[in-house]
């Protein structure tokens, strides 16, 4: 025995194979089929079985049967315990035998693996996983280097096949019916019992896979599909030739399940079971009740409020799926919803910030589009997130867009395109192709032409941070002698958000101005009318809005208030010491 195991070199996996085929020799019995089968089920069968697979005095067709045991025995501890020791001990067969062992497995594995779904009652089961794993094992280990182990050879034909077979299990059989394949492929990825899922095998066999699934879209079920983030994690992120393709019909298919679902199709879709739902609890029987009022109005109709809040949680689930999915087919409908003045702010909204890299900077169709939202009646929400989804495009082009909307009545608007351009400006300095005083001489020159209160002081606040270089403060500060109404409040602006003692002086000066404050009405909320707030005489830890109306009123109860209370509040380290005393007490 020692001589024997002295010659023998490999594997703890040899050894044992040696040690069971000495058993077997030493039972003198023949093996059969009927002893591959029990041995399925024993302590030592796995032993045996390797064994049978591994010497050459067994006929081909009985070592063949002992790998199909070792594929069809149960798990042992949760795992494909048999499986295991197959793909291990297969390298080190002998090539011809190895090849022989493969083809006639692959014979026995292949129709296990292409059977189709059962269903019984309604219910549907799966009979290929364990040979399904089976595959995929062995097409991994021919395909992949293992750490400590010789890659598996495997001939290239059953190879093909294999990835073939596991192709049509995964995505379906090219030809078939969509809504037969989109049900296998949730099924599938809803059972829990396989090691190998539906996701990995289809990032394993690449785009020849994921090249089908976007077809699946086009199903009946698709529009209320909740497996639609593996199809588009996986078309999205599986590259090779013909991605490109994959990639473009998943789009097109994609944003018409946006379009149906905008269009009710989803809410149609679910109605029968959430009306069933609703029914069994005493508000939603209230609300199923209005099913049939003719009223469609959502604030007077709560069942059609109902189901456009069913739509709208829908939509925010496709607008997360729809920015990876980009392509030409949902950056359009994704513009289109933005656009789409019947929609709700939160949709338009959401759409907008779907775009994020999907529009094509390289020419200017979707600046238009982002510039005519700001022009628009659309809400201030849509409006900024257009303004957002601008800044994508290179800076120079990015602030003269800006720039156009400074001209617009809305004050708002012009607002938050500086915000954005002084963003632009504090990150990459004068590569922006643009200035301080240029940006100062674009706000209104007169009164007529509406400011709002705290839009002086926010480009100010914004401006201080801006790169040395552009010397923001001094060209900033110059403007309290302009005559240009913008210049002279982004001035006051800045000691309003920056003074200290020393400048009172300089702010002083105008503390006696009646230069008038832009002239807005109500429905402008310019807040002017408003005021700030200001310490009462009598208790000054309180405080009083004071309304304004000049230069003088904004100096007086806004800019010198801001800079006092700012020099009465102490200091950080004074703060620190007066905590150290607290501590000290305690």
């Amino acid at each position: 025995m020692r001589q024997v195991f002295g010659e023998r070199k490999g594997s703890r996996l040899a050894t044992l194979a040696l040690m069971a085929g000495l058993t077997l020799g030493a039972i003198g019995c023949r093996v059969n089929v009927d002893d591959l089968k029990r041995w399925q089920t024993t302590e030592n069968g796995p032993t045996k079985l390797v064994a049978v697979l591994a010497h050459d005095k067994y006929d081909k067709e009985l070592r063949v049967e002992a790998a199909w045991s070792l594929v069809e025995m149960k798990k042992r501890g949760g795992q494909y315990a048999g499986l295991k020791l197959l793909i291990d001990q297969l390298p080190n067969l002998a090539a011809k035998d190895r090849r022989d062992v493969m083809e006639g497995l692959w014979k026995k594995l292949r129709p296990k693996v292409e059977a189709g779904l059962s269903s019984v009652d309604g219910k549907f089961a799966d009979p290929t996983v364990v040979y399904k794993d089976a595959t995929f094992a062995l097409f991994s280990a021919a395909r992949e280097d293992r750490p400590g182990q010789q890659k598996l050879d495997v001939d290239a034909k059953i190879l093909d096949e294999m990835a073939a077979a596991l192709t049509d299990w995964a995505a379906g059989k090219e030809g078939d019916d969509v809504n037969v394949r989109l049900q296998q492929l949730e099924t599938r990825l809803d059972n829990t019992a396989q090691q190998y899922g539906v996701e990995q095998i289809l990032r394993s066999v690449g785009v020849i896979g994921t090249k089908r699934i976007p077809a699946l879209l086009t199903a009946k079920l698709a529009i209320k599909s909740v497996r639609l983030d593996v199809i588009v994690r996986v078309v999205t992120e599986v590259k090779g030739a013909g991605s490109d393709e994959a990639r473009a019909e998943l789009s097109n298919n994609f944003a018409k399940l946006l379009s149906d679902t905008i269009n009710g199709a989803y809410a149609d879709s679910v109605r029968a079971e959430t009306d069933e739902a609703l029914a069994k609890n005493p508000d939603g029987k209230k609300i199923v009740a209005e099913k049939n009022n003719p009223e469609k109005d959502p604030l007077k109709n709560p069942y059609v409020a109902y189901f456009l809040k069913v739509r709208d949680e829908r939509l925010q689930q496709l607008f997360t799926l729809a920015k990876q999915v980009g392509g030409k087919g949902v950056a359009t409908t994704l513009m289109g919803l933005a656009m789409n003045a019947e929609l709700n702010k939160e949709n338009r909204a959401f759409a907008l910030a779907a775009l994020e890299g999907n529009f094509d900077t390289k020419t200017d169709e979707a600046m238009k589009s982002f510039l005519a939202l700001a022009k628009s009646n659309a809400p201030d929400e849509v409006k900024h997130v257009a303004l957002v989804r601008l800044a994508a495009y290179p800076p120079e082009q990015a602030v003269q867009g800006y720039y156009t909307l400074f001209g617009e009545q809305n004050w708002k608007i012009r607002y938050d395109a500086g915000m954005q351009i002084l963003g632009v400006m504090q990150k990459i300095g004068d590569k922006s192709k643009t200035n301080v005083k240029e940006f100062i001489g674009k706000l209104p020159d007169k009164p007529e032409e509406k400011m709002g209160l705290g839009e002086g002081s926010d480009y100010a606040r914004a401006m201080s941070a801006l790169p040395k270089e552009m010397n923001a403060k001094q060209i900033v500060l110059s403007g309290l002698e302009s005559k240009s109404m913008g210049a002279q409040l982004v001035a006051l602006g800045w000691y309003l958000g920056l003074g200290t003692k020393e400048d009172l002086p300089a702010v002083e000066k105008y503390a006696a101005s009646k230069d008038p404050l832009p002239k807005c009405k109500d429905v402008d909320d310019c807040k002017w009318d408003v005021g700030c707030p200001v310490p009462k005489k009598d208790k000054p830890e309180e405080f009083e809005t004071k309304p304004l109306s000049t230069v003088g009123d904004y100096v007086n109860y806004c800019v010198k208030v801001q800079i006092e209370m700012r020099a009465k509040a102490p200091k950080p380290d004074d703060k620190k010491d007066d905590d150290k005393k607290d501590g000290d007490k305690k």
